[in-house]
């Protein structure tokens, strides 16, 4: 039989246990909900997955239930939400900043590849030009660039 989940005796082996997962998604709650909200959904939760009311021993549920508990004992608790929450907003701010590094660089990146293309059409141009310069004379460009722009 395997073991429950231990449950950490701190906010901070809270955050560390549970790092990759958002409270609220993890108890299926828009990010910041009340302390209210958040007791109904874990009582909703815990009828259905209680391990008492569970058919059989399931590691699943187990495991579910003592998730939904630690996440109830930081957002079902004012001071460790709000410092929850503080952090959750400094992630997706920080998040949100990287998206739009990612989104400025990826624009710089292509603009640079197009300047990179007319840069080199240019040289090509330029190239021609010359040809062209020591082809007909330099005196025939002239004349035939003063009569383009007339």
């Amino acid at each position: 039989m395997e073991q429950a989940l231990k449950r950490p005796s701190s906010y901070n082996a809270l955050k560390k246990l549970l790092k990759m997962k958002n409270l609220y998604t993890l108890m299926q709650l828009d990010d910041f909900a009340s302390i209210e909200e958040v007791k109904k959904k874990r009582n909703e939760f815990m009828k259905n997955i209680h391990p008492d009311k569970v058919e059989g021993d399931s590691p699943f549920h187990n495991e579910l239930a003592a998730n939904i508990n630690l996440a109830y004992e930081t957002l079902g608790n004012v001071a460790k939400k709000e410092a929850y929450d503080k952090e959750l907003m400094a992630n997706q701010a920080e998040r949100e900043k990287n998206e739009i590094l990612s989104a400025v660089n990826h624009v710089q990146a292509q603009q640079t590849a197009m300047l990179k293309e007319e840069n080199t059409k240019l040289k090509s141009n330029n190239t021609v030009l010359k040809v062209l310069a020591g082809i007909l004379g330099f005196g025939v460009l002239i004349a035939l660039f003063s009569n383009n722009k007339k």
